[in-house]
């Protein structure tokens, strides 16, 4: 597993390539640092395979780590790349690549390279790790050999020594047994086959150690005596006569620059730093470099002290030599692919992804950063219509072997259509199948874009040689035609293929020859072009003016080789010019006959030309001779006046506009500049207009638009609806600044009509010295102005009869007028305006009654504002009560209905004893009747808030109520659901019956609602209903309870529980309208009671209000049945008007014993279609009945006069529906729901049986 260190200080950078790493090489083991110090010690601890380094940091920077990690043995063969932000500073690079880095890559980093970049690194290091492990492995065996062969080169000495003593023994002994002798000759025989071994091994090494060109060396540290073999002398250009090896004779043999490097690997590697492996540089005999690769072992003695060095030498000059090439060849390719503006990409066939760098991501409009070099991201970018071709050649290539070479098109992410050339070569694996696809590419954009632009400029040559209205005409040397034009077959007559080949005479009188002649001399001689206008005749002999433009043609070599001609045909122009001046003498006519005024200027202002209505106007004689100054002239200056039109046009260059008076007349001058034909001012044209009457109409209007404006300004202030005192001082103040007055007052009538009730003014309008009286007593001119409503006003106020009705302190008047304020064609009040500079006029007094309008509407809208007002009050009075009313009716009608449907379903029941038959049908019949009295009585609980609420109090027996609640709710359907809660009626034991006065229906409507709520927030336990009877205040009470084991009320919901509308559970859903303790507590005060409550949150709430108690003796009652008088209606026709079938069966049941005639109506107009055939004695009209309602029913009925009686039949219970219906014309009224009694009632009634 690869391991890639990188070192930045810069944490976003880290982030960056670590994003970018682990992506690219999920396999790899990577390390990351912050300070070179701190990458130095990670390298020293787990050395890595690549290493990515920050030139600048703090501290240590990129240099010195490099440096650091080049003179490590162990780690200078790591490859470096360098990362720089530093991309134009070519001295950082050369330093960088001089200390060891092997790459260097400028930031922003674009990703596809930076992968590229340490995948060869990576590959490079796994080379060198290749080789330097073969390298070490096979010195190893040459070490581990050498070793081996000492050990057996001390054996032989050994066996030798002992040999000798054994032949020296054998002398002395020559006695010895002859099996000691074979004994010894065997052993002398595998002494010799050991010596043989031997050399073989040394013979062997010699082979080996010359085959790979190492040479061996041998220190001993304790003489220093350094040994050397043949190819060590060899390497190091010497020879063993004249060079004695030792190790300081060594160390002088390496350079400078390298010395301390080998001094201090060497005792790292005696002290067990590290293993001796360093290279370093000499100097050879003859003059050359060369690099130096050195491995060694150490050997040591039994104490573990180092004793010898042995090791290898051999020369890497050659592959140095080789990397630096490759550098340099690197170097130089990246110059030219980046001078070129090439981009580099490969194509891995085998994992089918595309590499750019960064010159192609920019030729081809990718971003780096996001492309992932898949086969969809490259598409997308490829015109649709050149993918195909890139496809083909793409496979060409692969499966032929081809160069691959193409042009396509790519669109760029602003939509823009770039062109784009790629060459590739083909890339195989030793098997021979294609691996990549190496290229380059490059945009030619701006290469097809001009062969383009030639291709169009080319096309419009020729469109203009063809389609130009100027003849254009081609000449050889000697002035033949080579080329000709349809313009000038337009001109001349003669077509092309007429023309070719003739002489320019053809064209030409004979007096024009010689002239023309001497112009082809020039042009032929190169000396510039030439233009002329010369007389011409056409094919057809006719003369024309043309005007020629020539000019000559060179070639490559500057020699005239032909003339180019274009040919103007001027001769409609010169008719023009004879007729312009013609026209001229006519403009000078026409420009003295103009009533403006008008003159010509130079650009000094001098006129220079001038009409005769100038002349008139300025009523001065005129030196002609000496072109006078316009400001001299017309202004009597002796420069230019401020703002002087002229002035101002020549900085503008554009129309300017100046308005003057002189001698009371107004003018507007208007100057427009001349231009000469390059464009400068050469002078101006004055037009100066008599304005004097525009002028007084403007300053009128502007008077007039000052009075429209003020009168919206105050009919804004109308609009917004203020208080009138606030509005009438605004109108007050605009009507006083637009007439001029300095003083005056707003005044009202008195509700009696007989005094002036002046509004208070600011100190400014004071009308008195004294403080004011007020009202003033109407009299004098304002009295006027109230009897006629009409404005008045008087100029000589202290002259007139009016004078000596002031009041005393008044402030003295010169003048006055008043304006009244019409409401209803009545004055209800004026404006009163004094002390006008100059006197008032008919316009100031239509302006004071125009204000006075406004006044009055805007009085009219305060009181009519007020009446709304009040009006709305009423309206959201009776709209609340209205809410009240619809909000109560559900909660309200529920719990009887309840009963009527639950009992209605027992008594279907086959098993039900007929005790509790009738039992059910008294329940159903009381809950009928609550439900009916609800219905009846309903609008009187929604007058409970306007205290509205009457009361209906009876005997009630609290006993018999109370049990009768208990069972309707027993039975009840909300009881029903939750069957964890127990209904408990607590009655006092020694009450059986308690009777009481009070509204007896109101109560059960309260024991009713505290009973439902008691249900519905209880989840689990009980509910206990009852009541008992205490004394407080000196009085009797009946007081009530209903307690419960719910959820209790909240402490912050005590004071608003009887609030309309508001519930224990505000947030969550809870059946009801929020009404139902609002209403109770009404009732009980209205029934002369309190109620209250006691609550605990989660353990329940209970319920207390209190009746007052009267005692009541209770007497044996016996029900009396009144004897029911049958109704006999035979030969009686009824029709029945009722739009709900049901209904009409219910009555038509009532009626079956009647035996009256029956006829049934659906709506209003089937009743009036019947009346057309049938002649009834009586209708039971609904009055609520689509198509034709009863009403208008009643209408038609009394319209066409039939003789019928009408009993008018409705579901409201407003008491004012009875007198509604009966005002309509009905005879008789009930209202739903009825019973057979009251209909029979009132039949009888109306028939008056």
């Amino acid at each position: 597993m690869a391991k890639i260190l990188a070192i930045d200080d810069n944490k976003d950078n880290l982030a960056v390539l670590k994003a970018v790493l682990q992506d690219a090489f999920s396999d790899s083991e990577l390390l990351f640092s912050e300070s070179g110090k701190e990458g130095l010690n990670l390298c020293q601890s787990n050395p890595p395979d690549v290493i990515l380094l920050d030139l600048v940091m703090p501290q240590m920077d990129g240099f010195e780590v490099c440096a650091q990690l080049k003179s490590n043995d162990s780690l200078k063969s790591i490859p470096i790349i360098v990362l720089t932000a530093l991309k134009t500073n070519r001295e950082s690079r050369i330093k960088a690549l001089d200390m060891g880095a092997d790459a260097f890559l400028s930031k922003p980093i674009d990703e596809t390279e930076l992968i590229a970049q340490i995948k060869v690194m990576l590959r490079i290091k796994e080379s060198e790790d290749i080789k330097q492990g073969e390298s070490l492995r096979l010195s190893q065996q040459v070490l581990e050999r050498t070793h081996q062969l000492e050990q057996e080169l001390m054996e032989k000495k050994r066996a030798d020594e002992e040999q000798r003593s054994s032949l020296h023994k054998l002398e002395e002994s020559k006695k010895s047994s002859l099996n000691l002798m074979a004994d010894l000759k065997t052993e002398i025989l595998e002494r010799r086959a050991a010596e043989e071994r031997i050399n073989q091994l040394n013979e062997r090494l010699t082979l080996a150690k010359d085959a790979a060109k190492f040479g061996i060396w041998d220190r001993n540290l304790t003489t220093n005596l350094l040994i050397w073999d043949d190819k060590m002398y060899e390497i190091y250009g010497l020879s063993k006569s004249t060079f004695s090896p030792t190790y300081s004779s060594w160390l002088d043999l390496i350079f400078n620059d390298d010395r301390d490097k080998v001094v201090t690997i060497s005792k790292q590697a005696l002290n067990g730093e590290a293993e001796y492996n360093t290279e370093f540089r000499i100097l050879h005999h003859d003059g050359s470099i060369r690099y130096i690769k050195a491995l060694g072992l150490v050997i040591r003695d039994s104490s573990n002290n180092p004793i010898r060095m042995t090791g290898i030498n051999y020369d890497i000059t050659s592959a140095k030599r080789a990397e630096e090439a490759l550098l340099e060849s690197k170097s130089q390719l990246d110059l030219a692919i980046r001078s070129a503006k090439m981009g580099v990409w490969v194509w891995d066939i085998v994992e089918n992804k595309r590499y750019f760098d960064n010159q192609t991501c920019l030729s081809l409009g990718i971003n780096p950063t996001t492309f992932n070099g898949t086969e969809e991201e490259f598409s997308k970018i490829i015109h649709a219509d050149d993918r195909e071709k890139i496809v083909y050649a793409r496979n060409q290539a692969i499966d032929h072997d081809h160069f691959y070479e193409i042009d396509y098109r790519v669109i760029w992410p602003d939509g823009s259509i770039h062109y784009i050339s790629a060459r590739g070569q083909l890339v195989c694996n030793e098997n021979k199948k294609p691996i990549k696809l190496n290229g380059v590419i490059w945009d030619t954009t701006e290469h097809k874009l001009a062969q383009e632009a030639v291709r169009l400029s080319n096309q419009k040559m020729s469109l203009l040689f063809e389609q130009t209205p100027l003849a254009v005409i081609e000449w050889d040397k000697d002035f033949n035609v080579k080329d000709w034009n349809p313009s000038a077959k337009k001109i001349f007559g003669y077509s092309k293929m007429e023309a070719l080949g003739k002489h320019f005479s053809f064209i030409l009188p004979n007096h024009e020859l010689h002239q023309i002649n001497e112009i082809r001399l020039l042009l032929i001689n190169q000396r510039g072009g030439h233009r002329s206008t010369n007389e011409n005749i056409t094919k057809n002999g006719l003369k024309i003016i043309c005007e020629w433009f020539n000019t000559p043609l060179v070639d490559a070599n500057g020699k005239a080789f032909g003339v180019a001609s274009l040919v103007h045909d001027i001769t409609e122009r010169r008719q023009a010019e004879l007729a312009l001046q013609n026209s001229n003498n006519q403009w000078n006519v026409t420009f003295n006959s103009i009533q403006d005024s008008i003159m010509m200027l130079d650009t000094n202002q001098r006129i220079i030309k001038y009409n005769k209505a100038f002349a008139n106007q300025i009523g001065k004689r005129i030196n002609d001779k000496i072109n006078p100054y316009c400001y001299n002239l017309v202004h009597g200056t002796d420069c230019p006046i401020d703002g002087c039109p002229f002035t101002k046009m020549k900085a503008s260059r554009e129309r300017e506009i100046l308005n003057f008076e002189i001698d009371n007349r107004f003018y507007d001058c208007m100057v427009d500049p001349i231009f000469d034909n390059k464009g400068s001012i050469s002078g101006a044209v004055h037009i100066i207009n008599d304005i004097t009457i525009r002028k007084q109409a403007e300053i009128n209007l502007i008077k007039k638009n000052k009075e429209v404006q003020s009168l919206l300004l105050g009919a804004k202030a109308v609009l917004d609806f203020e208080n009138f005192d606030i509005t009438a001082r605004k109108l007050f103040t605009i009507c006083k600044e637009l007439i001029g007055a300095s003083a005056g007052y707003v005044a009202l009538l008195t509700p009696d009509g007989t005094e002036n009730h002046i509004l208070s003014l600011t100190p400014n309008d004071s009308i008195s010295t004294k403080p004011p009286e007020f009202p003033l007593p109407i009299r004098g001119l304002r009295a006027k102005a109230y009897e006629t409503g009409k404005p008045i006003f008087e100029n000589d106020f202290s002259n007139s009869e009016w004078f000596k009705r002031m009041p005393p302190g008044h402030i003295p008047l010169k003048n006055v007028l008043f304006a009244p304020l019409i409401i209803n064609k009545k004055a209800v009040g004026l404006f009163g305006l004094s002390n006008k500079k100059n006197d008032f006029t008919d316009e100031d007094m239509k302006l004071a009654a125009a204000f006075g309008e406004l006044a009055s509407l805007a009085l009219h809208n305060t009181r009519t504002l007020e009446e709304l007002i009040c009006q709305k009050d009423k309206a959201e009075e009776s709209e609340m009560l209205k809410s009240v009313f619809l909000a109560n009716m559900s909660h309200e009608i529920r719990t009887p209905l309840n009963a009527i449907l639950g009992f209605s379903d027992f008594l279907g029941e086959p098993s039900l004893t007929v005790e509790k038959r009738n039992k059910f049908i008294d329940i159903i019949n009381s809950s009928g009747q609550q439900l009916l009295h609800i219905i009846n009585d309903i609008i009187d609980i929604s007058k409970l808030e306007s205290k509205q609420l009457t009361l209906s109090n009876q005997e009630c027996n609290i006993t018999v109520l109370l049990t009768e609640i208990v069972e309707v709710f027993k039975r009840s359907e909300a009881l029903m659901n939750k069957p964890e809660i127990k209904l408990i009626l607590s009655l006092p034991h020694q009450q059986s019956d308690t009777l009481i006065i009070t509204d007896k229906f109101r109560l059960q409507q309260v024991l009713n609602n505290l009973i439902s709520n008691a249900i519905k927030y209880t989840n689990k336990g009980f509910v206990e209903v009852g009541y008992k009877l205490v004394t407080k205040y000196n009085a009797s009470y009946i007081e009530f309870f209903v307690n419960d084991s719910g959820i209790g009320i909240p402490n912050d919901k005590h004071k608003i529980i009887f609030e309309r509308f508001r519930q224990v559970e505000e947030n969550g859903y809870r059946e009801g309208t929020g009404l139902g303790l609002s209403i109770s507590k009404g009732i009980i005060n209205l029934l002369g009671g309190e109620i209250w409550f006691n609550s605990t949150v989660n353990k329940g709430t209970s319920f207390f209000f209190t009746l007052p108690y009267r005692l009541i003796l209770t007497d044996t009652k016996v029900d009396t049945v009144k004897e029911q008088k049958s109704t006999d209606l035979a030969n009686r026709i009824i029709l029945i008007a009722e739009d709900d079938y049901n209904s009409f069966r219910f009555i038509k049941e009532l009626l079956l014993e009647t035996n009256a005639s029956i006829i049934y109506a659906e709506n209003g107009q089937v009743l009036l279609n019947l009346l057309k055939e049938v002649k009834p004695d009586i209708i039971l009209l609904d009055i609520n009945m689509p198509i034709k309602t009863g009403y208008q029913c009643m209408q038609e009925i009394k319209a066409k006069g039939y003789k019928v009686k009408v009993i008018a039949q409705t579901a409201y219970a407003m008491a004012e529906e009875k007198e509604k219906c009966l005002n309509a014309g009905c005879d008789g009224y009930i209202s739903k729901p009825f019973n057979k009694e009251i209909l029979l009632s009132a039949i009888s009634n109306v028939l008056g049986i």
